[in-house]
């Protein structure tokens, strides 16, 4: 996995943080990622700041579910899985998640 591990938290509105072991045996913060606000745009896509951040903080736990979803329903199904096109997204997400 070369993403750093979640869980992802909402430090304030803009910012993602992720608290990672440190060599010394504490834990380090981290910022995974800032969002802000584009002040030019004048339609639907400014204003989104909180959702994208929330959105982003929840990463880490939706990929880990959407893995174990994949890998369930895969053991489950004994039949053709080209019949679940909901499968095949899945696992295209996976691989772009991962960088594949």
């Amino acid at each position: 996995m070369g993403h750093t591990p979640g869980p992802f938290k909402v430090a304030d509105s803009t910012e993602i943080i992720a608290r990672v072991p440190s060599p010394s045996g504490n834990y380090d913060v981290l910022t995974i990622a800032r969002c802000s606000d584009v002040e030019i745009y004048n339609d639907d896509r400014a204003g989104k700041t909180a959702d994208n951040v929330a959105l982003f903080a929840a990463a880490p736990d939706m990929l880990e579910a959407l893995k174990a979803l994949t890998t369930r329903f895969e053991s489950r199904v004994s039949e053709d899985m080209s019949r679940y096109p909901e499968l095949a997204a899945a696992r295209a997400a996976l691989a772009k998640a991962e960088g594949k």
